[in-house]
């Protein structure tokens, strides 16, 4: 019997000392360091939902601090040899934003220098217009200031002006944009830190162009669609004010000059314009002259400018001195004010403020006319030289802003006019020699625009080599 518990004692020590598995498991027997690594394994097994959620990683139980950011484990090697593990960030969560040190970063800078850019563009913008404003309205002041012209002639001639304004505002006005917006930028050092941080001038340009690309899409609509709008409306609503102007301004005791060969009488005028007790004798036939006289008379414009007359008597003498004598019930005279229009209309359009449209339809008058077709294919390429313009400007505002020194706002507008200055004067001896057959007009019409691409690329190239002050 004792020999037999000896064996069951035996066999149970045997089997606790090979973890209770019997004797055929290789299994090494647990100690209680194994223990307390398991019970460290499992705690970290039952994180908390909530840890989850809030996108930490379910090997981390340590609490986060008041920032949100929890301090990574080192091991124990590292923690004897007070190293940093390699590859190993000090933080768990990165204070910096996804995709720092990559091409994200360089295009948050390019949104805020181009921000930087947009805001001085869009005030040089408001700022032009207003003055250029003024220098149309300027022309038009005979006839818009007129009796007939009411204020939705000027809010209409305004609105017609636009389109005409706008493709000689938008490249000074870019051109303004870039050179103020990266002056702002030299003034407070933020170039300076730019270049410290790397960013070279031709990752510069990239906002400027992206500004100038806008522009130039704006003078396409503007040139193909919108500027024929506006000229034709400019066209008609000068013709109506001024016809409206002639007839208006007949006032009781008066004679115009407007209708050569007619004067007119009457006793009173209202609205509309009404007379009252009209008188008119028609004197521009040599042979004949013509007296009307009626108790009421009105303008009208259905057929033409004219003037209608209600229970009146026209009285005819001819060159044989006869006399004829006829009662009407209602009469109109139709006046040819042609001579007015064209003495009062001041807004010429000549190929320069035509747009690709019309003067293609110039170039096929003159071809089958037998007349020279210089002028207008010349403006044409010009034209189309105009949409690249803003290309080139920006390249060349954005070379010699980050290039030279720093410089102020004001100092930067004034060499933003120069430099407009001297393209436009290149402009117009490249349109005049192509006008003249010195050049072929699709050389006339480009050569400003590539003239200044090639001084912004050689500028650009020499502030890359030598790095933006």
């Amino acid at each position: 019997m004792r020999a037999r518990s000896a064996d069951q004692h035996h066999a149970r020590a045997a089997r606790r000392l090979l973890g209770r598995r019997g004797a055929r498991s290789t299994r090494l027997p647990r100690s209680s360091a194994h223990g307390r690594c398991a019970a460290r394994v499992a705690a970290r097994q039952r994180v908390s939902r909530r840890h989850e959620d809030a996108g930490r990683r379910p090997r981390d139980v340590r609490r986060s601090r008041a920032d949100g950011l929890r301090a990574r484990g080192v091991t124990r090697r590292s923690a004897q040899s007070g190293q940093r593990p390699r590859g190993v960030d000090r933080l768990a969560g990165s204070p910096l934003p996804q995709g720092h040190r990559s091409q994200r970063a360089l295009s948050v800078l390019q949104r805020y220098v181009l921000r930087e850019l947009t805001a001085p563009f869009l005030a040089a913008t408001a700022m032009l217009l207003s003055l250029f404003y003024a220098m149309m309205l300027v022309r038009g002041v005979d006839f818009l200031l007129g009796s007939a012209a009411g204020v939705s002639d000027w809010l209409m001639l305004g609105g017609a002006m636009l389109p005409l304004l706008l493709p000689q505002v938008l490249p000074i006005a870019m051109l303004l944009g870039v050179m103020i917006g990266f002056a702002r930028l030299g003034e407070d050092g933020e170039l300076t830190a730019m270049s410290a941080l790397g960013v070279s001038p031709t990752a510069l340009v990239r906002p400027a162009l992206l500004l100038a690309m806008c522009v130039s899409a704006l003078l396409a609509v503007t040139l193909f669609f919108w500027k024929p709008w506006g000229v034709a409306q400019m066209r008609s609503t000068a013709r109506a004010v001024i016809e409206r102007n002639v007839l208006g301004d007949l006032k009781p005791g008066t004679v115009r000059s407007d209708l050569p060969g007619i004067v007119f009488h009457a006793a009173g005028v209202s609205a509309g314009p009404t007379w009252k007790e009209a008188l008119l004798i028609d004197e521009r036939e040599a042979d004949r002259v013509a007296v009307l006289s009626a108790p009421l008379a009105k303008a009208t414009f259905d057929k033409g400018v004219g003037i209608a007359f209600t229970q009146g008597v026209l009285v005819q003498k001819d060159g044989a001195n006869s006399t004829t004598t006829t009662s009407f019930d209602k009469g109109t005279l139709l006046l040819n004010v042609g001579e007015a229009i064209d003495r009062r209309d001041t807004f010429r359009f000549g190929p320069d403020e035509l747009g690709p449209t019309e003067l293609m339809d110039r170039i096929s008058q003159a071809e089958a006319a037998g007349e020279s077709t210089a002028l207008y294919w010349s403006a044409l390429h010009f034209r189309f030289s105009q949409l690249l313009a803003p290309l080139a400007l920006g390249v060349l505002a954005t070379a010699i802003a980050v290039g030279g020194r720093r410089r102020a706002a004001r100092t930067a507008a004034l060499m933003a006019f120069g430099t407009y200055v001297a393209f436009f004067v290149t402009a117009r001896i490249g349109v005049q020699l192509g006008e003249r057959g010195v050049f072929a007009p699709w050389v006339a019409g480009h050569l400003p625009t590539a003239l200044t691409l090639v001084v912004a690329i050689v500028l650009l190239v020499r502030v890359e080599r030598r790095g933006h002050r």
